[in-house]
């Protein structure tokens, strides 16, 4: 499933909403993937509501909705693969970060969890969960050692219920070095 990318995502945030700590996000977007098996076209937007928990964790609810188109579809790909696909979702995410130095962090650490609920309008049904967690720890001299652990989970019913693109995927620089992006995962969803 390697392949290149073209995207557009334009992007406004309000940090401080009516002079509260509340933030307002809102974004429209645009991407094209081609695959080796297959061209994905996604349109799409969304808003997201945040708010600060504490000193260093911050909450967020977010409604995107996006609509993907499949074409150049191989005719060895899986027949699971449907033309098009409407995903309307909740997006609930949390994060915490205590690292001492955002630009050079020496001692602290970064974790994130969002959790996806799909399937109250459009024709995607699947919950996805994510959790991420980044630990720095001060070493000798100027040295900091970075320790970084990603985890997810798809729940989904049938293979025509969930996109492509909300699988997990390994392969490329930010997973798997060695081997090319997105090219280790599920080829045939249920197979």
């Amino acid at each position: 499933l390697g392949g290149q990318d073209s995207s557009f995502n334009m992007r406004f945030v309000e940090p401080w909403l009516y002079d509260r700590e509340v933030s307002l996000g809102v974004n429209l977007f645009k991407n094209i993937s081609d695959y080796d098996s297959f061209l994905e076209e996604t349109l799409g937007g969304g808003i997201t509501f945040g708010r600060a928990l504490d000193e260093y964790s911050r909450g967020s609810i977010g409604i995107n909705y996006e609509k993907i188109h499949y074409t150049n579809v191989d005719q060895g790909f899986d027949n699971n693969l449907i033309q098009e696909q409407s995903v309307f979702d909740i997006t609930l995410g949390w994060r915490r970060n205590t690292v001492d130095n955002i630009m050079d962090p020496t001692r602290g650490y970064l974790a994130r969890t969002s959790s996806k609920f799909a399937g109250f309008l459009g024709n995607a049904k699947f919950n996805k969960y994510y959790f991420a967690d980044r630990v720095f720890i001060k070493g000798p001299g100027k040295i900091t050692f970075s320790i970084n652990g990603e985890a997810g989970y798809v729940d989904v019913g049938n293979a025509g219920d969930i996109p492509v693109s909300e699988l997990y995927y390994l392969g490329g620089i930010e997973s798997l070095r060695g081997y090319q992006y997105r090219s280790l995962g599920p080829r045939n969803f249920f197979g």
